[in-house]
C-alpha cells in the first residue's frame, strides 16, 4: 500500500503513464503506436527466510490501437537482476490489455503472465489485469501527464498482486514520434511451501516510438 501511496502523491505533481502501452486518445478516428522502453529497477524479494535486493535495467516493447472510446494494447518486457540472493534470477512480463472510456477516466481488463528463474527455481504465473487509467494534455505543448492502477485477479498457483504507473509524454506537433518518462512500481506475492514470497519491483521507465492518426 505504502508504495501505490507514492504513485498517487506523484499524480498531485505531474497530473493523472505507460498504463500499459497505449493512453486513452482525445481523437475520434483510428490511432497506431508502438515502441520500446528501458526501465531502470530495483527488486526487494524474500524466500526461505532470506531477503535481497538487486538492480537491473528492464528493457521491453509496446505497441496498440484505438478507435474513438475502445483500446486495445500489448506489452513484453523483462531482464536479469545480478546475484544469488533472492533478488537475483530473471523475470518476464507480458500482458495484453482492452481499455474503454475518455482520456480522462478509462476502465482496464487485461491478460497477463509473470515468469521467474532464480531463488526458487523457474515458475510462471497467469492472471487477470483490471483496473483504471487516466490521462491529460497539459497545455498545447504535445505534453500529457498519465496515471495508471490495477490489480491482478485470479493468480494462478496463489499468487497476487497490485502496479501502479505514472508518466509523463511528449508528443511534438506535426511529428509521428512519442518520448515517455515515468515510474513503474509492482508488488507481486507468490505463495510457497514456506509462505509467502514478497517480490517488489519499482524504477524509472524511460521510452520512444511511433505514432499514427487518422
Amino acid at each position: 500500500m505504502r508504495a501505490l501511496r507514492v504513485v498517487t502523491s506523484m499524480l498531485a505533481v505531474v497530473g493523472p503513464m505507460l498504463a500499459g502501452p497505449l493512453q486513452a486518445q482525445a481523437e475520434s478516428g483510428l490511432v497506431l503506436q508502438a515502441g520500446a522502453f528501458g526501465m531502470v529497477t530495483r527488486r526487494s524479494a524474500a524466500f526461505g527466510g532470506s531477503v535481497g535486493t538487486a538492480n537491473a535495467f528492464l528493457t521491453g516493447m509496446s505497441f496498440g490501437a484505438s478507435l474513438r472510446h475502445v483500446g486495445l494494447s500489448g506489452r513484453l518486457f523483462g531482464g536479469t537482476y545480478p546475484g544469488d540472493s533472492a533478488a537475483g534470477g530473471k523475470l518476464a512480463n507480458g500482458d495484453i490489455t482492452l481499455s474503454a472510456g475518455w482520456p480522462t477516466v478509462a476502465g482496464l481488463l487485461g491478460y497477463g503472465r509473470r515468469g521467474f528463474t532464480g531463488a526458487f527455481g523457474s515458475i510462471s504465473w497467469s492472471f487477470w489485469r483490471a483496473g483504471v487509467q487516466s490521462d491529460f494534455a497539459l497545455g498545447s505543448s504535445g505534453l500529457h501527464a498519465g496515471l495508471s492502477v490495477a490489480a491482478y485477479v485470479g493468480v494462478s498457483r496463489g499468487a497476487s498482486g497490485k502496479e501502479g504507473e505514472t508518466h509523463l509524454i511528449w508528443e511534438p506537433a506535426g511529428a509521428p514520434v512519442m518520448v515517455m518518462l515515468g515510474y513503474r512500481i509492482e508488488q507481486f506475492t507468490a505463495s510457497s511451501g514456506a509462505g509467502p514470497v514478497p517480490d517488489d519491483v519499482s524504477g524509472v521507465v524511460i521510452g520512444a516510438g511511433w505514432r499514427w492518426s487518422r
